[in-house]
């Protein structure tokens, strides 16, 4: 396997007497990358107004030259957002819906997201259909037969995740987009995890709508994620924040990327960050960033044979279904003794924390007694961090 250098670790804030395995959640970023958020905020105050008004956009507009390289996708159409959650609400803002309409999710939808559609429906009539994802899954087809078993006439819109955030299952967004396509229904996909996690080419998926978190799995700081926006829904996609560009039409510059560059004044040196995080993340292993992909994907199958060994849980998904997460389903019986130190947060995934100093977390499953637990790979991780878990989570789920 093609490890990362023993000093990878060290590159990172990360606390060393806590075992992180929940990348997945917030990301970690590198020193080094730190620093460059750090040099670009410095830029900026120096002098503000050269920064926004005669700097800003050429600067911008490199990061997407670079970003879309990297994900397949014309620069054209690739907007700046926070976060993922602001990218749905920027397109589903963007959207007409009718008394009936049916709005197509997975009943694994990241919460923050379903809300959004609800939120949506409850305004214009229309109706949340939660398509199910079978934990039993062992195929691409048996995941693309679940979601389209949702979908009927009503069907107008898509919201699909590309990896679930509940069970780290990878959809097969490729041919889930063009059949929801070729009956009409515009087609956004969530893939908060996906950008550093799993190879893509927007451009060829035929998608209306990506978002990406780059936090996550190309180590940027907080605040930098992107909506991609196919050519033909550009013109009528706004952001959830009305600004100048409403009524400040451009003849140098489309009215999206005005928009979307310019919600008022904002903290950029994240975005502007994100070259700076690629470059990191391309000197960790041989290969670069698609090396690390593969490195952590392969970690991740070596670990799930070391938790399943140990504690009897079984991982949801097979290899193929996985990028650098995976999930174990576990069940309320192997939990019930466990004591409830958190309001907030699971008994199973305070106790590994609090007992055994790692890190995980733990989430109900919608409509089941069960919860699932997840574990993430990042460039940090090494097997013996999963040796950890699995003996920590057989004492646990061996003492309740």
């Amino acid at each position: 396997m093609n490890e990362p250098g023993p000093d990878v670790a060290d590159l990172f804030l990360l606390d060393p007497d806590v075992t992180f395995l929940n990348h997945g959640s917030f990301g970690a970023c590198p020193k080094p990358v730190l620093a460059a958020q750090s040099a670009w905020r410095e830029l900026l105050e120096r002098q503000p107004l050269d920064f926004y008004m005669r700097e800003f956009e050429p600067r911008l507009d490199h990061v997407r030259e670079r970003l879309g390289a990297f994900i397949g996708a014309d620069p054209a159409g690739i907007a700046f957002v926070p976060n993922a959650t602001t990218a749905v609400n920027s397109v589903v803002t963007s959207s007409q819906f009718q008394a009936g309409d049916e709005l197509l999710v997975l009943d694994h939808v990241y919460n923050a997201c379903g809300n959004v559609l609800e939120r949506a429906a409850a305004r214009f009539g229309a109706r949340v259909v939660r398509a199910p994802t079978p934990l039993s899954a062992s195929s691409a087809d048996e995941l693309h037969a679940a979601v389209m078993s949702a979908v009927t006439d009503r069907t107008v819109f898509a919201l699909l995740d590309h990896i679930t955030s509940l069970s780290a299952l990878k959809l097969p967004i490729q041919s889930l987009v063009a059949d929801l396509e070729e009956r009409g229904v515009a087609t956004m996909i969530d893939g908060a995890h996906a950008p550093g996690q799993l190879p893509l080419n927007l451009d060829a998926l035929g998608v209306r709508w990506y978002t990406g978190n780059c936090h996550k799995w190309l180590y940027t700081p907080k605040g930098a994620a992107f909506l991609y926006t196919r050519a033909d829904e550009r013109p009528n996609t706004i952001p959830a924040i009305t600004s100048h560009a409403y009524n400040g039409l451009r003849a140098d510059r489309s009215r999206y990327l005005a928009a979307f560059d310019w919600p008022g004044t904002w903290d950029p040196t994240a975005v502007l960050s994100i070259p700076t995080a690629m470059d990191v993340l391309d000197s960790f292993v041989a290969g670069g960033i698609t090396g690390l992909m593969a490195r952590n994907h392969e970690l991740c199958v070596q670990a799930v044979s070391v938790v399943e060994r140990a504690t009897g849980l079984r991982a949801i998904g097979t290899p193929s279904l996985w990028g650098s997460m995976c999930a174990f389903e576990v069940p309320a019986s192997r939990v019930a003794d466990i004591p409830r130190r958190s309001p907030l947060l699971p008994p199973l995934q305070e106790e590994l924390r609090h007992r055994h100093a790692i890190e995980v977390p733990v989430t109900a499953i919608p409509g089941d007694e069960a919860t699932t637990l997840r574990f993430s790979v990042a460039a940090y991780n090494k097997l013996a961090d999963y040796e950890r878990l699995a003996e920590a989570l057989g004492a646990v789920l061996t003492e309740s």
